[in-house]
Parts: structure tokens; sequence; C-alpha cells
């Protein structure tokens, strides 16, 4: 008998559990008492769920870190941004070559720590930008060119490690040699 009347309880507790979860969705949408003679009001289907966003495109100056980035392109963004003058080009490239093999160097020392690293290559950068700066000599484009340089950063160290920061000497104009004519190569000069 207690079995029995265990299985009971049992079994009208669960039935009043399923119709308290049964009434918070009748509960939830309650119809309105209709007029008679009134069309009852349908329910409006729910709302589809909201989607996010798309995410905001890149500010034009910031580039990709892509293999594509040279120092020139670098360089002509600073220009049209700060603006620099040709001699002001000049020398902000020059100081970026000077540091690339310093640069290069860091980043393929595997002895290095990654820490150590990014502190080298911080110091590097923080000594340069602070070359610049003196450079520009005016608080806005020192303010400019830090935002610049800051969207460009992990674009230079890649374009470092590539080797594009490294100076390439210049091929020297030397003129071809031209072919003589064979009757003046069989001719010796006197004394010879």
């Amino acid at each position: 008998m207690k079995i029995f009347s265990a299985r009971c309880v049992l079994l009208g507790i669960s039935l009043s559990a399923l119709a308290v979860q049964a009434l918070p969705s009748h509960a939830a949408n309650p119809k309105p008492p209709t007029a008679p003679g009134k069309p009852a009001d349908t329910a409006k289907p729910p709302a589809a769920p909201a989607t996010p966003p798309p995410p905001a495109p890149a500010p034009a100056s910031a580039p990709a870190a892509t293999p594509t980035l040279t120092l020139d392109a670098y360089i002509a963004d600073l220009a049209s941004n700060l603006p620099l003058s040709k001699t002001e080009q000049t020398d902000v490239k020059t100081y970026y070559l000077n540091d690339g093999v310093k640069l290069q160097s860091i980043l393929s020392d595997d002895s290095l720590s990654p820490l150590t690293q990014e502190q080298q290559i911080d110091d590097l950068r923080n000594t340069r930008n602070a070359k610049i700066e003196a450079l520009l000599a005016d608080v806005g484009r020192q303010a400019e060119f830090l935002k610049l340089e800051a969207n460009y950063r992990v674009a230079l160290v890649e374009l470092a490690a590539q080797g594009g920061l490294i100076p390439t000497a210049p091929t020297p104009n030397v003129p071809q040699p031209t072919s003589t004519p064979p009757n003046q190569a069989d001719k010796t000069a006197p004394g010879m």
C-alpha cells in the first residue's frame, strides 16, 4: 500500500509539474475576450532574431598586413597626410633604412625570447620615432605621424622580416662596352 500511495504522490507531483510548465506558455500570450460578431485578433508571428551588424571596415589609412607594402608606399602615405617636403621624405626613409638591418637581425635571432625581441624592437622604434618627431617640429604633424606609424607598425615589422627595409646598393650607371670593329681589334698600339 505504501508503494501505491508513493506512486500516486509522485504521479500527482509529476502532473502538477507538467501543468505548471504548460501554464507559462499560455499565460505569456493571453487572448483578450472578443465581442460577439467580431473576429478574434490573430497573433502576430514572433519577430526574427536580430543579427549582429557586419564588422566596420578598416580606416583608409590603415593598411592590411600584406606583403605588398613597400617602404616607398608608406613614405608616400606619410607625405600626403602630414605633409612632408621632399627633404623630409628622404630623411624619414633614411631613418627606416638605417634601422632595417638591426630590425631584421632582431627578428631572425632565435636565441632571443619573444618578449626580448619585442622589447628590442620597441626600443629601436622609439629611438627612430623620436628622431622623426624632432624632424617634424610641429605638434600636429608629430601627433599625426604617431597615429599613422601605429597603423603601419605590424606591416613594417613584417616588411623588415622579409628584407624590405634593408637598403639596396644602387647599381652604378656603367656604360656597356661596345664591340670594336674587327679591323681595329687586330691593330696593336705602338710600343706594345
